[in-house]
């Protein structure tokens, strides 16, 4: 297998971490206001934001890479293009102070579907 695929699987697998912790945060209620206090002492929201920029890092990573390689661009740039999305309405959403369902609806939407671009690109054949 090679790099490319390898470093697809681990974002995948990073990415799915991130989604389930994101329900963890979302069904435990644990919002801060965004407008009192430091977001990031509280533990499962800041691994979630985190985890989101080491998924985005990887997912520019691959982007690079595919376009070096110049394969499996078109699925690299719509799962980062997914991933993106997600992460600004996720943002979105905390700046609303967490009120705006919308929002939180959107980001989910777009993880799954950046959940399954990752899936198709880590195992997409290349060629």
């Amino acid at each position: 297998m090679s790099n490319f695929k390898n470093l697809a699987w681990i974002n995948l697998v990073f990415l799915t971490v991130q989604f389930l912790v994101g329900w963890y945060v979302d069904f435990s209620n644990d919002f801060p206001s965004i407008f009192s206090t430091n977001i990031f002492l509280y533990g499962g929201l800041a691994f979630h934001i985190v985890l989101g920029l080491v998924v985005g890092a990887i997912g520019i990573a691959l982007l690079i890479i595919s376009l070096k390689r110049k394969t499996n661009v078109r699925t690299a740039l719509i799962s980062l293009v997914f991933l993106g999305i997600s992460g600004v309405t996720g943002l979105l959403f905390m700046i609303s102070n967490f009120l705006n369902n919308t929002y939180s609806n959107l980001m989910m939407l777009f993880s799954v579907l950046a959940l399954m671009s990752y899936f198709y690109l880590a195992i997409e054949i290349e060629g």
